[in-house]
């Protein structure tokens, strides 16, 4: 109840002594699992990470075990770690091959390679991501790391082509300016 008022502080409470207090009560799961999406509301990323890790371990089986673990990931991205970033989308990409989210999980592979400045080898995975997954949500974003990696890269040819498509296909998009000034 305390949760639907939004009095996040005092459920927080609530669910905590569930969980430590009554660990094999058959409510200690569901109760992890609300105070994970109370810590989310509330953007508290060190404690969100701690219980997702937490709820993984304990959990295993549990039917939003995948969720939980998007949501670590998301966590992990937020904190700029990018060499972990990579390793954890991997273990995501193996662990459920048969996700409605695994476009997620190798876009962020090929951004985390990116970010760590690995630019020739973040192309072919977003080069991948983008032939597997033309109508995902990240194409845009992909296309525009296809772009970069291709500048930073030194690719002459490459990056004229590729900014020139992400123009072509998203005339009006986020990254329209960058690309414009990366060909001028």
């Amino acid at each position: 109840c305390l949760y639907y008022l939004s009095r996040y502080e005092e459920a927080l409470v609530c669910f905590r002594a569930i969980r430590n207090k009554h660990a094999s009560a058959p409510d200690a799961m569901p109760a992890a699992y609300a105070e994970i999406v109370i810590l989310n509301k509330l953007q508290d990323i060190p404690q969100i990470k701690e219980m997702c890790d937490d709820y993984l371990k304990k959990y295993p089986d549990a039917d939003n075990v995948e969720q939980v673990a998007t949501l670590a990931g998301e966590v992990l991205v937020q904190s700029g770690n990018w060499e972990e970033v990579g390793k954890y989308y991997r273990s995501l990409e193996t662990k459920f091959p048969e996700s409605e989210n695994l476009d997620r999980y190798i876009f962020f592979q090929g951004l985390a390679t990116f970010q760590d400045g690995n630019f020739k080898e973040s192309t072919p995975m977003f080069d991948k991501f983008l032939k597997k997954y033309p109508n995902s949500p990240l194409v845009e974003n992909a296309l525009y790391y296809v772009a970069m990696s291709n500048f930073l890269s030194n690719e002459y040819k490459k990056t004229l082509a590729s900014c020139k498509e992400y123009i072509s296909r998203f005339p009006d998009g986020r990254y329209v300016g960058d690309m414009r000034y990366r060909l001028a």
